[in-house]
Parts: structure tokens; C-alpha cells; sequence
């Protein structure tokens, strides 16, 4: 028998992989969730962009577009990037029936998130000196300010609604973000008419209604979790409340979590760096390129929503010492979005005359659009499959791998061919999207080929040695924490058993 890590060690059996057919409908019992879930976030987005674009000014409008930029660079990409990490390993440890260790993990992802607050808060708080210092309009940093002051201390709430729905989905239990999603996206609209439209609190009314709509989303997610606690396997206080484990083994997350958050960071940053170069390109460019992306981020929900199925399913197979299982799930949800993408691909292309007139009633605006659509098409195939591929090592638990391809490929691969191509050749805004068929190309190889090469049963070892490691750091800590409350007067062989029965309780409250 080859030694493990040796890249010859074979699979385990192939019994322990399933029909296609059974794979494709576990895929799509948390692929649909996760999408659907993306979708209703989207229409909250759009809800406040038509509030403003009809009861505001284009300064208005304009200081949103900026505030989102700033609160998705240094608020949200930062938290969902910490988050992340969950999807490494409450999914491994799920598989491995590590249930009450899921839950440390999820209140090391609370507190850690909770803490990011100490430099996010002051950095959203000050946003018009720093969009003023770069040399925005001054009114508009003035209002994207308003906007930001009034949204960003609710950040919080969205970061632990963030950690619940990882938490659930890698439990296999997507569904109650989906009605906690849709139950908010309705309540959203009625948010924004209050703000915006009765109290005419514009810019700073929307930062409210997305403050209030994050608290509710908290408040429910954290509703299901009080009711599903038990169906879960975990108690109530360990999946809602916070345990002294929850301070302790912040280095071992922050492993994972640190690759993770730059694999984040590095593809949600890139296209915000892309808006600022169109920006440079011309009204008519940047009004096609927001359009386009407008849509073309609709339909990515997909890609992103089976990008988290498969984290959640691979991690779970890996911790259950499934890797056939889990080798055979990362090609087949590949296969999946890519089914998917070409046929809403084939539709965006033959209709993106009449779906760039829906947008805009500009000829010069439209025609370019038009055009984008068919480049993001093809893109779309490239840039969906390595999105897909990136959740698939987010389950595998090889971050480091992702964030470097990230970085190699959009970065030093993919933003200079945008600006080449955009400038110097002059292809305008065309070549920022030909760049990306190049740069997500890249990654989809780069991705693929490590894929092939992966050591499937040394993952399967690693991940179960990683559980039982932070397992027993957990019980050790525990165990010294109880020792002292025992009295040091009291070192009887009774209490020596109490201490080990102790061992396999939950953690007291801290």
C-alpha cells in the first residue's frame, strides 16, 4: 500500500461514490437555496437603487453606487471573507459527526468577525474624507457618507447572519435562509417607502432601511437556529450564546480563515477596481458597464449559490473519509453550473438587444451593452466553472492554493490585460471584458490542474486529523479551566473523574 500523501494512493473504493443522478440532487437540494437566497440580497440592492433613482437626485444615486463600493471593500468582503473559513470547518466537522465543535467554530466566527467592528466602523464613519481624498465630487462623498454613517454599525448584525447561514449550510440545512431572505426582501421595500419616501430621509433613509433588514435577518436566522438546535444534534446555548472555547484556538481559525478572507477579497475587489478604470473611459462606457454588470450579476447568483453547495458537500464527504465521494462531487457540480450557465447564456445572448433596451432608452449605451453581453457570455463559462472550483477548495480546505491563484490570475495576469487592452490598444471598455475571458480562463486551469493532481484520500486524513486535533485542544483547555474550580485541596481520585466524565460535556456559559 502506498504511504499516505504519496500521489498514487488510491481512492477508496468505488462503491462508496453514488449515481449521478443522486449526486446532481443532492447538488441541487443546496445549490437552489443558496442561489435563491443570493437573488433575494440582490433585489434589496435593486429596491434601493430604484428608490433613490426615482425619489432622488443623480448625486443621490451616484453617492449609493460609491457608499456600496466603500462598505463592500473595507465591510462586507471582510467579514464574509472571516466566514468563510466555516465552510472548511464546520463542513469537515460536520461530516465527521463533530457537531458540538461546529458550533465553537461558529462562536470563533462571531467574536472574530465582532471585533473587525473596532476599524471598520471608524473607516465607514469617515468615508466622504477618504472619496474626497481620492478626488470625488464633494457632494457626493458628502451624501455616500450619509449613507454609510447610517448603515455601517448594523454591519455587525449582517456578519452574524452571515455566520448563520454558513453554519446551516454546512449542515446540509440551506432552506431557512431562503424564507428568512424572502420574508426581508418584502419587509425591505416597505423599509426604504417609509424612509425614503414618507420621511424623506434620502441617502441616510436607505442606510437605515439596510440597517433594519440586517437586524431582522439576525434576529431570524437566530430564531431558526433557537427552534432547530435540537433537530441539529447541538444545544441551544452552544449555537447561539458563546462558550470560553469560543476565545481560545483563534490561531488555528485564523489559518483558515486568512486565506480565505484574501481568496475573498482578491475576485470581490477586482471588479470594484474595474469600475474605477471605466470611470476613465467615459460616461457612455461606465453607464454600459454598470448596466451590464447590473445583469450579468443576476444571472452569477447561480455560479456563486453552487460555488457554496459545493463547499458544503465536498467538506462533508472529506470529514465522513468519503474522497471518492467528495472527487466525485467537485467535477459534477462543475458540470452543473456549466449546464446551467449555457442555457441562460444562449437566451442573455439572443435577447440582449431587447434586454438592453429594459435598461436604457440611450441608442449609444444600448448598442454597447448588446455587445458585452455576448463577451460575458463566454466569459460566464470560464468565470462560473472557477467560481464553482474556488468553493470546492474553500471545502477542501485549500485556501492557501485558492488565494494565490486569485492573485496570480486577476491581479498580475488579468487587470493588466484590462488596461492594456482598454487604453494603450484602444479597445475601450470591450477589452476590460476580454481581459476577463483571459483571466478567469487562467484561473479555471490553473484550478482544474490542481484538481486533477489532488491527493484525495491524504485530504480525507487530514481533515479527520484536523477535527480530532481541535477536538482535543477544546477538551484540553476545558479540562485545565475545570481543574482549578475543583479546589486545590480536593485532588481525590474522585475528582479526577469528574474532570475526564467532564470532558464530553458541553462548556459552561462565559
Amino acid at each position: 500500500m502506498a504511504p499516505p500523501g504519496d500521489i498514487s494512493t488510491p481512492l477508496q473504493p468505488a462503491d462508496e461514490r453514488l449515481p449521478v443522478r443522486a449526486v446532481f440532487a443532492s447538488i441541487s437540494r443546496n445549490a437552489i437555496p443558496a442561489i435563491l437566497t443570493n437573488l433575494l440580497g440582490f433585489v434589496n440592492e435593486t429596491t434601493n437603487t430604484l428608490f433613490i433613482g426615482h425619489h432622488g437626485s443623480i448625486d443621490e444615486l451616484a453617492a449609493v453606487g460609491i457608499g456600496n463600493m466603500l462598505q463592500n471593500c473595507c465591510g462586507l468582503s471582510i467579514g464574509i471573507g472571516l466566514t468563510s473559513a466555516m465552510d472548511t470547518l464546520i463542513s469537515q466537522a460536520h461530516g465527521a459527526g463533530e457537531e458540538h465543535l461546529s458550533c465553537i467554530y461558529l462562536q470563533r466566527a462571531r467574536v472574530i468577525t465582532s471585533l473587525q467592528m473596532i476599524w471598520i466602523l471608524p473607516v465607514l464613519l469617515l468615508s466622504d474624507k477618504w472619496l474626497i481624498a481620492i478626488g470625488q465630487d464633494p457632494e457626493v462623498a458628502r451624501l455616500a457618507a450619509e449613507y454609510n454613517t447610517a448603515s455601517a454599525p448594523f454591519l455587525l448584525l449582517f456578519f452574524h447572519s452571515s455566520a448563520s447561514r454558513r453554519f446551516l449550510s454546512a449542515f446540509l440545512r440551506p432552506q431557512a435562509a431562503v424564507v428568512v431572505g424572502a420574508i426581508c426582501a418584502v419587509l425591505h421595500v416597505l423599509w426604504c417607502y417609509i424612509f425614503v419616501v414618507c420621511l424623506g430621509l434620502g441617502n441616510r433613509g436607505l442606510g437605515f432601511a439596510n440597517g433594519l433588514t440586517w437586524t431582522l435577518r439576525a434576529l431570524f436566522m437566530s430564531a431558526y437556529l433557537w427552534w432547530a438546535a435540537p433537530g441539529l444534534g447541538v444545544s441551544r446555548w452552544d449555537v447561539l450564546g458563546l462558550t470560553r472555547d469560543a476565545f481560545r484556538g483563534w490561531s488555528q481559525y485564523m489559518k483558515i480563515a486568512l486565506p480565505a478572507l484574501l481568496q475573498t477579497c482578491s475576485e470581490w475587489w477586482f471588479f470594484e477596481i474595474c469600475a474605477l478604470f471605466v470611470g476613465y473611459l467615459g460616461n457612455e462606457a461606465l453607464a454600459a458597464h454598470v448596466t451590464t454588470q447590473n445583469f450579468m450579476s443576476l444571472l452569477f447568483m447561480v455560479p456563486i449559490g453552487v460555488s457554496s453547495a459545493a463547499a458544503a458537500l465536498t467538506g462533508n464527504a472529506l470529514g465522513k473519509g468519503q474522497p471518492a465521494l467528495a472527487r466525485q462531487t467537485s467535477w459534477l457540480c462543475v458540470a452543473y453550473v456549466l449546464l446551467i450557465w449555457l442555457f441562460l447564456s444562449f437566451f442573455a445572448v439572443l435577447w440582449r438587444d431587447r434586454i438592453a433596451a429594459a435598461y436604457t432608452r440611450d441608442a449609444g449605451v444600448a448598442l454597447i451593452v448588446s455587445r458585452l453581453l455576448v463577451v460575458n457570455a463566454v466569459a460566464g463559462i470560464f468565470d462560473g466553472s472557477q467560481t464553482v472550483l474556488g468553493g470546492v477548495f474553500r471545502g477542501l480546505g485549500r485556501l492557501r492554493a485558492a488565494s494565490f491563484i486569485y492573485l496570480v490570475c486577476f491581479y498580475m495576469l488579468m487587470l493588466p490585460a484590462a488596461l492594456l487592452l482598454a487604453f494603450p490598444l484602444k479597445c475601450g471598455v470591450y477589452g476590460i471584458y476580454y481581459a476577463l475571458v483571459v483571466g478567469t480562463g487562467a484561473a479555471l486551469a490553473a484550478f482544474a490542474l490542481l484538481l486533477s493532481r489532488t491527493r484525495w484520500a491524504s485530504l480525507a486524513d487530514e481533515a479527520r486529523a484536523r477535527v480530532t486535533s481541535d477536538k482535543a485542544g477544546a477538551s484540553k483547555a476545558r479540562q485545565q479551566a475545570e481543574l482549578p474550580a475543583a479546589g486545590s485541596d480536593l485532588l481525590s481520585s474522585d475528582i479526577s473523574l469528574q474532570v475526564n466524565s467532564g470532558l464530553h460535556r458541553q462548556t459552561s456559559p462565559f
